[in-house]
């Protein structure tokens, strides 16, 4: 039997030299195949990291900028927010009071607001010149000339009159500054309109 199949090889060589080459040919567009889903598969994953990256690049990251007065920060939409410090936050709300009680008064009679500003000035002057004349008083019944009511003989009544000229000037001087500082205020206010 071994002459029979050394026989049969010999006589179908070109037969089986055809079947070998084309079972390695097959073999080898599997692995071929199998090579070229591989490399598809790898280029896919490498192609899903790369659009991932790129997506988590692009994407838009808020940031703050803080310092000693305000933080600044950056919104998801592209906006922004201020926020405001204490101490300038408290400020803020002194400049904008202030502002409110100033444009409050835009409407009202310049010459009201003078009296206003001079009663003002004036109460807060009041109390010290009662203060002045109570010591004068005293200092003039201690020295025994208190209670006298001879027009200008007695030095007490020289004294007194000096006190109340010095108080109505010291109240002449506040109104004209007070009128000098409202004019100046409304002119102000008629610029800026």
């Amino acid at each position: 039997m071994a002459n029979e199949i050394m026989d049969f090889l010999t006589g179908n060589q070109d037969t089986i030299t055809g079947a070998l080459g084309g079972l390695g040919s097959y073999y080898l567009s599997q692995e071929n195949i199998k090579g070229a889903q591989a490399s598809g598969e790898q280029a896919r994953m490498l192609s899903e990291q790369a659009g991932q990256q790129a997506r988590d690049y692009s994407t838009f990251k808020p940031y703050t900028v803080t310092s000693g007065l305000a933080n600044v920060g950056t919104t998801a939409e592209g906006g922004f927010g201020v926020n405001l410090s204490p101490q300038q936050q408290a400020f803020q709300n002194q400049l904008m009071g202030q502002a409110q009680n100033l444009f409050g008064q835009v409407g009202q009679d310049p010459a009201a607001q003078q009296a206003a500003i001079y009663e003002q000035i004036r109460a807060t002057q009041m109390p010290e010149e009662e203060r002045q004349r109570l010591a004068m008083q005293e200092n003039l019944f201690a020295s025994g000339r208190g209670g006298l009511q001879n027009k200008l003989k007695s030095g007490g009544e020289v004294q007194s009159f000096r006190m109340h000229l010095n108080c109505q000037n010291e109240a002449l001087e506040v109104n004209s500054s007070q009128q000098t500082q409202s004019q100046l205020a409304w002119a102000i206010l008629e610029i800026k309109r």
